[in-house]
């Protein structure tokens, strides 16, 4: 794979409410996300949330890592995402909820989806950034 930059910070269209977000590795691209972040707002229906990451190629998952707490109703959070080898002691910031994920390479072909357990017709993921290295396949 040849680099092609050291990464660049890429912001995605919001989904519509009520509905998970997902992205795509581009064809003849393999991308590694560093980091980034999204806000997730929960709308005043009463429910429990959890939100998660997936890497997956079809049907097959091959990388999940979740939220450590749930969301209810009305509640808005910034959910970064980090390295996992990092270490985030405690609840820093009562409206974050971090997710670790692996600095990995995702080939052509490869969904990124923010999912939420128990999502609502109104909750809406918005403001998705991430840190992509991106390199040709």
């Amino acid at each position: 794979m040849a680099i092609d930059g050291l990464g660049t910070l890429q912001t995605f269209t919001s989904p519509a409410a009520g509905s998970p977000f997902s992205a795509t590795v581009p064809a003849g691209k393999a991308w590694r996300i560093w980091g980034g972040s999204l806000r997730f707002v929960a709308s005043a229906t009463v429910a429990q949330r959890n939100l998660s990451l997936k890497y997956k190629q079809g049907t097959t998952i091959f990388f999940m890592a979740a939220t450590s707490a749930n969301v209810t109703a009305s509640q808005t959070f910034i959910v970064p995402l980090y390295e996992q080898k990092l270490y985030l002691a405690g609840a820093f910031y009562s409206t974050w909820l971090p997710i670790g994920i692996r600095a990995i390479w995702l080939p052509t072909g490869t969904v990124i989806a923010f999912d939420v357990l128990g999502i609502q017709a109104g909750d809406q993921i918005d403001r998705v950034n991430l840190l992509i290295e991106e390199a040709n396949a």
